[in-house]
């Protein structure tokens, strides 16, 4: 492995290497190795020189841009800790991880998707912003302002303006700060999505981020030539790590969108004839809305896929020549604990989470917590142990506690099994386990079954009480556009394949899900919805 012990030695070692390339392309704008190397320099000068030091958060509440990139590189050059917000906060959420976290510096866009972040900002801090003090986030005196029309004396600086101030620096360079910046220096508080209360600060370091980039960018078989397609947001440890570090560290052009849209995606990866993705969302809405744009844009320009899915979508994407691979990570692990290479067989590919990257170790461990470690096939929690997991939860010693045991492991809450070959496969969350008189059942089961019927879209199960068996089956499910089927019909669609303690007894149609800031469904406000809604 190159001897990337910090993010920046890795952005230049491979800037060195192909210094005219581009590095990132976002939407129409794009960035070469070299300018990013050259600007990161400069937005680490910037931040000294204001004021800014080593171990000082940053906060960042931006869209996909190449000012995201310049400040991401930037700060990790001059030994900042990043703390990615993200776009769809309200102004409660933001005000939190802001506090917590006791950032000094906020570079936000004026606004994104129809929303006015400088009037948003104003709700999180009152007066803040235009040069007052904050009670509320006593530690924050830098507003920096990605967008045009910001005034002198309103407390705000423009982007380009403040990165002017470390031109004026003198020497070459990150400054003096840049040289000692190591593997164990923290780098980003990425926040939890906070399903159940406030979101919980992961600390992941440099080197969580450089070796794990790498290695993921091997297991990938990525290598110069792969022009790599990501819609992560940057705000989420998807978005760092396997766009911004894993494709970089292995030299390739990555390709995102500001905002993601779904013919925006398409047309990008069409256009730009991209060979390799990662992402969550664009498979399930292609097919959910491919009639639509059939003859326009081919996706099997794709040669590998990074995602997850049913073993239905799953298929479905094999069936256009894309190499599917699936992926098993957290914040707490840097995004990645195990991977599927293009190289193993489809069905390990598609219907595992793959084997631990190299250094790394998974085990199945008892639900009941007793430590024992079970064999192959047999359920239980995941817990992993090795150099990707996180430096703690930030400010929350007790909390860090919680999650390892005495010998090290990491609980994940998961629930999974290792088949006999070391491939790890993936069963749901063990909090979300329901009791259906005295059966357990995961509701990934079940959502999974429900995805599988032609009209539904998505699905999300939870348990709500019930007089007789204790716990039932709630079914929230989202049709496809356009289409309609009655409650009675998924009923039978289910009893047809799957046993009857399973089979939902109420089902609730949904035009949207609730979803936190990271895009993932609140379960437990499903779960009032369905009290409310039951009265129960």
């Amino acid at each position: 492995m190159p001897g990337y012990q910090a993010i920046g030695d890795m952005l230049d070692t491979v800037a060195a290497r192909f210094p005219d390339k581009d590095a990132f392309c976002i939407g129409e704008r794009r960035i070469t190795y070299q300018d990013l190397a050259r600007l990161s320099d400069t937005m680490a000068k910037a931040l000294s020189r204001s004021g800014v030091r080593k171990g000082d958060r940053v906060a960042v509440w931006m869209k996909n841009c190449i000012e995201w990139l310049i400040t991401f590189y930037g700060a990790a050059k001059m030994g900042a800790v990043l703390v990615p917000l993200s776009t769809r906060f309200k102004a409660s959420e933001a005000r939190h991880i802001l506090a917590q976290s006791g950032a000094s510096v906020l570079i936000f866009n004026k606004a994104f998707s129809g929303v006015d972040f400088i009037s948003l900002f104003d709700e999180v801090a009152p007066g803040l912003g235009r040069g007052a003090q904050s009670t509320i986030l006593p530690a924050l005196d830098k507003l920096i302002v990605v967008g045009s029309g910001i005034q002198d004396g309103t407390g705000l600086i423009e982007f380009w303006r403040f990165l002017e101030q470390g031109l004026q620096a003198a020497g070459n360079g990150p400054g003096e700060t840049g040289r000692h910046i190591g593997a164990t220096d923290p780098f980003l508080i990425q926040y939890t999505s906070g399903t159940t209360g406030f979101p919980k600060g992961v600390v992941l370091t440099q080197g969580n981020f450089t070796q794990t980039g790498y290695e993921v960018g091997l297991r990938q078989e990525l290598s110069p030539e792969d022009r790599f397609f990501s819609p992560a947001p940057y705000f989420h440890v998807s978005g760092t790590m396997h766009a911004l570090v894993a494709p970089i560290s292995h030299g390739c052009t990555v390709y995102s969108v500001e905002k993601y849209e779904l013919e925006a995606v398409m047309d990008s990866i069409c256009r730009n004839q991209c060979t390799a993705y990662h992402g969550f969302n664009f498979f399930k809405d292609y097919f959910a809305h491919r009639e639509q744009f059939a003859g326009r844009y081919d996706v099997s320009v794709l040669k590998r896929a990074w995602t997850t899915g049913t073993a239905v979508d799953m298929a479905n994407i094999g069936r256009l020549g894309i190499k599917v691979c699936s992926l098993y990570g957290l914040s707490e692990t840097t995004g990645c604990s195990t991977i599927c290479s293009p190289s193993q067989p489809e069905a390990q590919r598609t219907r595992t989470v793959g084997k631990p990257l190299p250094g790394i170790e998974v085990c199945i461990q008892d639900r009941q917590g007793s430590g024992a470690l079970l064999g192959p096939s047999e359920e239980g929690e995941i817990c992993i142990r090795g150099w990707n997991l996180m430096d703690g939860y930030f400010a929350n010693p007790d909390e860090t506690r919680i999650a390892f045991d005495a010998s090290g492991w990491f609980h994940s809450g998961d629930l999974g099994s290792m088949d006999a070959d070391g491939n790890l496969r993936y069963h749901g969350r063990l909090k979300d386990i329901i009791r259906v008189g005295g059966e357990n059942l995961s509701p990934l089961e079940v959502e999974n079954l429900l995805r599988r019927h032609p009209e539904i879209m998505e699905a999300c199960v939870v348990g709500v009480p019930d007089a007789r068996l204790g716990e039932v089956c709630m079914a929230f499910i989202q049709l496809r556009p356009g289409r309609l089927v009655a409650k009675d019909d998924i009923v039978v669609f289910c009893r047809k394949n799957i046993a009857s303690y399973k089979v939902p007894r109420h089902i609730h149609f949904v035009t949207e899900f609730p979803v936190t800031g990271n895009n993932k469904i609140r379960r437990a406000e499903l779960r009032e919805i369905a009290r409310r809604t039951l009265n129960v």
